[in-house]
């Protein structure tokens, strides 16, 4: 996402077992926002937290950083404000069964 404020809103990765995102250039530190895949979370409070206030985790990567997520799981890019460019490749990852009695070679 080579320009100012470019951001991306909370999307999944249908049929796709892993989406994957490679940090190539940055001038600091880029963000990744993972949503709570738990529907519903917000209507519940049991009185305690487990690991934080929120129920949403941002990473922090930086230029060589390669995270590996579910495909299912909700994610998002926060707006990045920076004047110089931010450089990431993503790519989803995917699979498929050979049934019995099919052709191994």
């Amino acid at each position: 996402m080579p320009f100012p404020l470019k951001f991306r809103e909370p999307h999944f990765h249908p049929n796709t077992a892993l989406a994957a995102i490679y940090y190539v250039k940055a001038p600091g530190m880029c963000e990744l926002d993972l949503m709570d895949p738990r529907p519903n979370i917000d209507y519940f409070d049991a009185g305690i937290s487990l690991a934080s206030e929120d129920h949403n985790v941002r990473l922090h990567c930086r230029p060589g950083d390669l995270v590996l997520i579910p495909g299912w799981l909700k994610h998002a890019v926060p707006a990045f404000e920076e004047p110089s460019e931010r450089i990431s490749i993503s790519w989803n990852l995917g699979y498929t069964t050979q049934h019995s009695g099919q052709n191994r070679s």
